[in-house]
Parts: C-alpha cells; structure tokens; sequence
C-alpha cells in the first residue's frame, strides 16, 4: 500500500469515528432535552401534588365540623370524618368479626346446658345460660334481653339485626345464623331436653322439629312455658289420646 493509500484510508476512518462522535453528541443532547422536560413535568406535578394535598386538607378540616361523622344508627362518632364504624355496641351478634371472637368456643360452652323442667324457675335458668353464654363468645356485655324484661311481642328475627338500610346489615344476617345453627343443633341433642324431666318442652321440641332457625325453636319453648308471655302451650298428642271414633259417625265429622 502507498502512502497516498494509506493517507486515504486513515481520512476514511477519522471522518466515520467524526460521524460517530456527532450521532452521540446528538443523542446526548437530546437526551439532556428529555431529561430538563421531565425535570419541568415532574416539578409542575410536585406542584399539583402540594396543590392537592392542601384542597384536601381543607376539605378535612372542614368535615371535621360536618354533622355525617357517625355510624349507619347514629349512635357513636367515628374518629374520623366519613368513617362508618363497626355497630357492633348496639348489635353484639356483629362482635363475631372481631379479632377477640370465641365463636368457635360456642358449641362446647352450650354443651353443658340442660333443661331441668318445663317450671318458670327452670325455662327462666335455661334461657339466661344460654344468654350468658352467647354474651361469652362474643365478649360482650349483653346479647339477648333478660328473661324478665320479655314481652309476648318480642320477635328475635328482627331484635339482634339492624334494619336493612344498615351498612352492616348483612353482615349481622350471616352471624345470626351461624349462631341459630350452633344453637339448633344444641336444642336438638337428646341430652339437652330430657322428656322425662321436661315433658311439656320436649313435645313443644318435636313439634318445631322441621324449624330450621335455633333461636326461634328457644323463643317458642320459652313463650308457650312462661305464663308472663301468654303460655300458649297445649298437648296435642293428650288431644289427640282423648279422641274417640263414635258408632256411625261420618269421618269427615271425626
């Protein structure tokens, strides 16, 4: 190779390493571009940020005076502004979703509770055990009324679960019947009413049999036994022992 070959050949590769270097001079400076743009974004959105946060904090201290700061039955402040609480205060049964519940307990604590007779005394004793064992698992001061504050108008579907409107309504719906099912499969345990010592509950048991909710199965031993409530009790199987087939009289009669 000449020289002049040589001196041709070195001016080709000085004017591609020229070429190279402009190409990345040129990213660089658009890079530099990008990045003062970004620079300016992200301080117009520091900005908004700061913005919003004082609208906010303003809107805050605002509601920190606005009547809406209590729970779906109004009867407590919430700590915070449009927070609704757990009412589980005025409705224990929603204590189940606590961190503290024993719901799993219930079974074993209702195990021991029988029914000693069909008198008041005992439909009153058996009743408040109970209570006082539901108030147990829901570590709860109360549940269910007091035997004695009782009227033959109380309705246990509707005393334990707000009204639909409740935010928690549902909830308290799902945990009455967990509780009911506990409860029921209590009633219907041949040691826990004994005919013998208990005749007239343990009719009243078989005839609601086919009842499906606990709580209701208690309520109708509790009202058709407690004179207070009405005592509404009545034998149909003595009714039906009593009946007698008269000769030639017509069945439909009968």
């Amino acid at each position: 190779m000449t020289y002049k070959q040589l001196n041709i050949y070195f001016c080709e590769i000085i004017r591609d390493i020229k070429l190279k270097i402009n190409e990345v001079v040129e990213l660089i400076d658009e890079q530099d571009t990008y990045v003062l743009t970004n620079g300016k974004n992200i301080s117009v959105m520091s900005q908004n940020m700061q913005d919003l946060k004082k609208e906010h904090s303003d809107i805050l201290s605002c509601l920190q005076e606005h009547p809406f700061k209590f729970n779906a039955s109004d009867t407590f402040t919430a700590t915070k502004p449009w927070v609704l609480k757990s009412d589980s205060n005025t409705y224990p049964l929603l204590k189940i979703y606590d961190s503290n519940t024993k719901f799993g307990t219930l079974s074993s604590l209702l195990s021991p509770i029988r029914l000693d007779g069909d008198k008041m005394l005992d439909i009153k004793k058996f009743y408040e055990k109970i209570n006082v064992t539901l108030m147990t698992t829901l570590s709860s001061m109360f549940c269910l009324p007091q035997y004695k504050d009782l009227t033959s108008t109380f309705d246990i579907a509707i005393y334990p679960i707000p009204p639909e409107i409740h935010t928690q309504h549902i909830d308290a719906r799902n945990a009455y019947k967990q509780f009911s099912i506990t409860l029921l499969l209590h009633l219907q345990q041949n040691t826990t009413i004994f005919s013998a010592m208990a005749p007239r509950a343990a009719i009243i048991l078989q005839e609601n049999m086919l009842e499906e909710c606990g709580f209701k199965v208690l309520f109708t031993i509790i009202k058709e036994l407690s004179p207070q409530l009405g005592e509404e009790f009545r034998d149909l199987q003595e009714y039906v022992k009593t009946l007698k087939i008269n000769t030639g009289e017509p069945v439909l009669e009968y």
